[in-house]
């Protein structure tokens, strides 16, 4: 019988996790603090920067289609591709 506690739950999740929780909370206490506080004493948050766009070679004209992808990603059949196999 699985156990669900807080050490469970926190062997489960990876660093990444915790590092995307830390950015989208970090996000909206700025928000918060621009709207309900006063931020003189403290003074204002760094402006931030525009993201990047970056694309890919896939998305020109002489790509492969995504419909081809997907046919051949269906065609593999290498165990690492289907682990529920292993589950019964």
């Amino acid at each position: 019988m699985e156990h669900r506690t807080t050490k469970a739950i926190l062997d489960m999740l990876d660093f990444d996790f915790f590092k995307l929780l830390d950015s989208v909370t970090i996000a909206r206490s700025r928000k918060h603090i621009q709207r309900f506080y006063d931020t003189k004493e403290v003074g204002q948050f760094p402006t931030r920067l525009a993201p990047l766009s970056y694309r890919c070679a896939i998305t020109e004209d002489n790509s492969i289609a995504f419909n081809q992808i997907y046919k051949e990603l269906a065609s593999i059949r290498m165990v690492v591709y289907a682990p529920l196999t292993y589950i019964s």
